[in-house]
């Protein structure tokens, strides 16, 4: 198995007992990548450094205040944007300085609330930003991650036709192209790595709709996956079936083909996935493939529908649609609406969760909500 090299640059880097050597033993522990730990200095000098000695390395991750450190010279007096803006520029330039290779931010979450979830312009410098505090549980997770889109990076210039001068994208997703031509995905103007890479993780991977993970999975299907002993048996089946996506950034993310789903089933089963509820679909499931431990998913709150096609974004709970509030947010034609739950409202945990509802489904709210008796 191939170990990337990743440069990970932090202004605390060489204080004694720092705590950069805990964050990257946290991202290398299962060796998909090997990690090296550098102090920035004034940004001219450091760019030729990078330039001379670490231009060659597959990933940066750079910590986002990089002028935090208060026994510093002052030699960094920027923060991860700039040097990050520096490199990109250097990566697209006809005479590249810089290999083509992603960059990952890592920020504590009062930094990142402050310095960086407000700077849109700045989100496509960085594949993806990464919080400290989740390290110790999430690392090796993270690491799956972050190696999965380096060789993404390598996997992309395969896919480039020379006749038609662009990517091909039913070649990255592992598809065939009837299958993504109906959602008009159209990457053909796009001309570096960075952008089909991250086209592809933040508007396909990471948004449910061509595909979907496995909490909206689940909810298809009807099936309570934490109390069902049988749920990685079922998967283990749907993981040996077309389902299972199988094209770029899947040995980071596991994810299923919507699409597929409902034909798989129809293969199945002859009454279609969607005209029934979780009693129904578990019931048949559990006949077909001899699995007794399925149960079915209940309702967020009593009196929903079960007839489950997404989940609540808060609770990442089953949900049918018409039951939920749809989430303000920008939706391409082929990324599935996001709903929360009445509960999850009225509660205050969708605030909480940073979820803010369209401004369609205000009144629809203030009218369920006057008719609200909560439990006592």
């Amino acid at each position: 198995m191939t170990t990337f090299k990743v440069l990970y640059i932090d202004d605390f880097a060489e204080e004694p007992h720092n705590p950069c050597e805990s964050f990257a033993s946290a991202l290398k522990s299962q060796k998909f990548i090997d990690i090296e730990i550098i102090k920035p200095k004034k940004l001219e000098d450091f760019i030729e450094t990078l330039i001379q000695k670490y231009s060659n390395f597959d990933a940066y991750i750079i910590d986002l205040r990089l002028n935090e450190n208060p026994k510093d010279s002052g030699d960094a007096t920027y923060f991860a944007q700039t040097l990050a803006q520096t490199i990109r520029t250097g990566q697209t330039i006809n005479n590249p300085y810089f290999n083509i290779f992603p960059l990952f931010l890592l920020t504590s979450d009062e930094n990142y609330k402050e310095f960086y979830k407000g700077d849109l312009t700045s989100h496509d410098l960085f594949d993806l930003y990464y919080i400290k505090g989740k390290l110790a549980n999430k690392g090796a997770h993270y690491e799956k991650q972050i190696f999965s889109i380096i060789n993404s990076y390598k996997v992309i210039p395969s896919s480039f036709d020379d006749n038609d001068k662009r990517y091909k994208l039913n070649q990255l997703l592992n598809c065939e192209e009837f299958e993504i031509d109906i959602f008009n995905l159209n990457i053909d103007e796009m001309e570096s790595i960075s952008e089909v890479s991250q086209f592809i993780l933040k508007q396909i991977v990471l948004r449910n709709g061509i595909l979907i993970n496995e909490n909206v999975l689940a909810s298809r299907l009807g099936i309570d996956k934490k109390s069902s002993e049988d749920w990685g048996k079922l998967k283990s089946i749907l993981l040996e079936s077309s389902i299972y996506y199988k094209g770029i950034l899947s040995d980071g993310w596991d994810r299923w083909w919507s699409q597929r789903l409902i034909d798989w089933w129809e293969e199945q089963f002859s009454s279609p996935l969607i005209s029934l509820d979780a009693t129904e679909r578990v019931k048949l499931l559990a006949e077909k493939f001899q699995l007794k431990n399925l149960n079915e998913a209940k309702p967020i709150e009593d009196g929903l529908s079960n007839q489950f096609w997404t989940i609540c974004q808060v609770y990442k709970a089953p949900l049918d649609t018409s039951d939920g509030y749809l989430i303000n947010k920008n939706y391409e034609m082929w990324q599935d609406k996001e709903y929360v739950s009445f509960k999850a409202i009225v509660q205050r945990d969708s605030i909480k969760a940073g979820i803010k509802l369209h401004s369609s489904e205000k009144e629809r709210f203030e009218l369920a909500k006057s008719n609200y008796k909560p439990n006592s």
